[in-house]
């Protein structure tokens, strides 16, 4: 595991409101991600929350954590997540959403789907909701189902996975019902 000084990282920012170069927000991730003392990582949140882009800040994270082998779901909590996103419940939705469109921009692999769906399981507080966030997801931001499918079963349940049986059942059932018909003809 890389152990980023999170200390230092910081030091080198004057105002962390100015919006961060993108090297300094992969810089500003990794240590977030890095570090285990919850003061530090309250503040480095803090510095990630002023940048405005969240759509950035979500590249730049999928960046950090598709290069980091050792990341795992467990280091990018939800709950800490909040900490940079908001917490509101307009803001988990946002991020939630905000998520699933930034892991259908990029071809990812498992390890990193599986963090982005306990990011939007644990922001949007369930499965069931998980699920409804994908599907209004892919409603208004056209995305493909092919692109979705991942994070659909990575998030499981019934409201996520419906699309996934529906398209099994279909493609199971047409042979079906052509050999019946043709049994009974």
């Amino acid at each position: 595991m890389v152990r980023v000084n999170a200390a230092g990282v910081l030091a080198k920012f004057s105002d962390i409101r100015a919006p961060f170069e993108e090297s300094e927000m992969r810089q500003i991730w990794e240590a977030w991600i890095a570090e285990s003392d919850p003061a530090v990582r309250s503040c480095l949140a803090k510095a990630l929350k002023f940048q405005v882009n969240n759509e950035r800040k979500l590249d730049k994270l999928i960046e950090v954590t598709e290069r980091a082998s050792w990341v795992t779901r467990d280091l990018i909590a939800e709950h800490l997540l909040i900490n940079v996103f908001g917490d509101s419940q307009e803001q988990r939705r946002t991020l939630a959403l905000a998520v699933i469109g930034a892991a259908c921009r990029n071809r990812l692999d498992e390890r990193t789907v599986e963090i982005l769906a306990g990011i939007i399981v644990g922001s949007s507080g369930g499965t069931k909701q998980a699920g409804r966030l994908i599907e209004d997801a892919q409603a208004v931001q056209k995305v493909d189902e092919y692109d979705i499918r991942p994070l659909r079963v990575e998030i499981g349940g019934s409201v996520a996975l419906r699309p996934v049986t529906q398209q099994l059942e279909n493609r199971l059932l047409d042979p079906l019902d052509a050999l019946a018909h043709n049994c009974h003809s």
